[in-house]
């Protein structure tokens, strides 16, 4: 199944995820698709993962790291460690379709321009509704297509789309040693949304291929960490802050603080009516986040410096290619 230089190199990143990883893994080495290579970084586990893989899955190429490092140094880590010309990334808590992956190669391969693609995620539990269906960007923010909607013909055709959501994507290996791996600083939330923003500033395509499905077990990874809420409001910040440019960043940074502003004073309402506890927590991780942020700011404007100097499109095709629009 896997030659000496394989095309693809897929790389699954675990942390404690012992109970997904038969299924996942399964799944992969029965793809039709036959030219390719497994990487599992494992994160640091405590659960026995490695000790499982080591006795179940000979044929993965395990990493192990002493401590979780986050999922974007964990994925930089495999991409590092990879042979494939291509890269593609699944979700421990994924299950692909047996032609995941020669849909995905299909895709990639019959569009010079494309740089990567995005999968049809469904519900694990539900296949009749989506996940996402490629990302795309609204006022600031990032946004999964489709994501609770029915699966139907809107989802149905393949089209260029802003980005790849990270639980299912492929990669050529080259548009990311042209635009550079995940931002580890995001550790991990929205990485895949900053990587997708860089691709779209020096014109890489994102082709979404609606027969590569994977199936995802939606919340099982995050529920293992406790840091996910502050990293999604910290980093939908900071893609934005490095990545659009100074016309739409002076025109959408007001709304992203004005959103801001209004879960503070709803967090706070409710603080002193029904579920305090919870309203609190809200409220102090919107806090922490933007104190984050406003740490962060000096290296984030030094990565804005040489994303811009480097991109290759104008604003107005940033424009029309991202088609920003309302939630």
């Amino acid at each position: 199944m896997m030659g000496q230089k394989p095309k693809i190199s897929i790389i699954v990143v675990n942390y404690n995820g012992v109970d997904l990883l038969k299924e996942c893994l399964e799944s992969l080495l029965n793809q039709n698709f036959k030219s390719f290579e497994i990487i599992l970084v494992d994160n640091g586990s405590s659960d026995g993962s490695v000790a499982y893989l080591k006795k179940y899955f000979k044929t993965v190429r395990i990493i192990e790291l002493n401590q979780n490092l986050g999922f974007a140094k964990a994925n930089n880590i495999g991409i590092e460690a990879s042979l494939g010309e291509k890269i593609a990334l699944i979700n421990n808590d994924a299950v692909a379709d047996r032609y995941w992956l020669k849909h995905l190669s299909q895709a990639i391969d019959n569009d010079t321009q494309c740089g990567f693609c995005a999968s049809k995620i469904l519900n694990y539990w539900d296949h009749s509704l989506l996940d996402a269906a490629g990302d795309q960007l609204g006022l600031a923010r990032a946004y999964k297509r489709g994501h609770d909607e029915n699966d139907g013909p809107k989802y149905s055709k393949y089209e260029n789309v802003f980005g790849a959501c990270a639980c299912a994507a492929l990669y050529r290996k080259s548009m990311l040693e042209d635009i550079g791996l995940f931002d580890e600083d995001f550790v991990s939330n929205l990485e895949d949304f900053d990587l997708s923003f860089r691709a779209q500033l020096k014109r890489y395509k994102c082709v979404y291929v609606p027969d590569a499905r994977v199936y995802h077990k939606i919340g099982e990874t995050k529920k293992k960490i406790n840091w996910s809420g502050r990293l999604t409001y910290r980093n939908n910040k900071l893609f934005w802050l490095k990545n659009a440019p100074f016309p739409l960043l002076i025109r959408y940074c007001p709304k992203v603080f004005m959103d801001d502003i209004k879960l503070l004073y709803g967090s706070f309402r409710r603080a002193f009516s029904k579920e305090p506890q919870d309203s609190f927590r809200a409220f102090f991780t919107i806090v922490f986040a933007n104190f984050e942020v406003l740490l962060m700011l000096p290296k984030t404007l030094k990565k804005r410096w040489a994303i811009q100097k480097n991109r290759i499109v104008t604003t107005e095709y940033i424009l029309e290619s991202i088609q920003i629009k309302k939630k």
